[in-house]
């Protein structure tokens, strides 16, 4: 029964979130994509403690954290990269870019300087978490 919902939710939600984008609804569709990969996330790392999250032993707060710094330092650059734009492009359709858009107007950050220091600082510390460097 396990693995079935296991198999339902993979397939389901990918579905969801991919047919949402190609509708035009990017925003839900991020969201829904989201949840998609926070609950693959949550799998794996279920498992790679032996599905017990208690205890010391697993590490499983490093894997989570380490995963959501290396995807942020490491995701877009590699996505704008593939698409032809640059390096620390900020898009405009994903909620997370609009986020990051009204960020950068309100506060006149230069977006690239501080993304390459937020995300190399991300990408420090992730690796440390998830080689136990920690």
């Amino acid at each position: 029964m396990f693995s079935l919902m296991v198999v339902l939710f993979l397939v389901v939600f990918e579905g969801v979130y991919e047919g949402l984008a190609d509708r035009g609804l990017k925003g839900i569709g991020g969201v829904i994509e989201f949840t998609y990969r926070i609950g693959v996330l949550f799998m794996v790392v279920s498992w790679s403690c032996g599905g017990s999250w208690v205890g010391e032993t697993c590490g499983w707060v490093n894997m989570m954290v380490g995963y959501v710094l290396l995807r942020y330092a490491v995701f877009d650059a590699v996505y704008n990269v593939s698409c032809g734009n640059p390096v620390f492009f900020v898009g405009s359709t994903k909620y997370y870019d609009r986020a990051w858009r009204w960020f950068f107007d309100k506060t006149k950050f230069p977006d690239s300087t501080f993304l390459l220091w937020t995300k190399g600082l991300c990408l420090l510390i992730g690796l440390s978490l998830l080689l136990n460097w920690v």
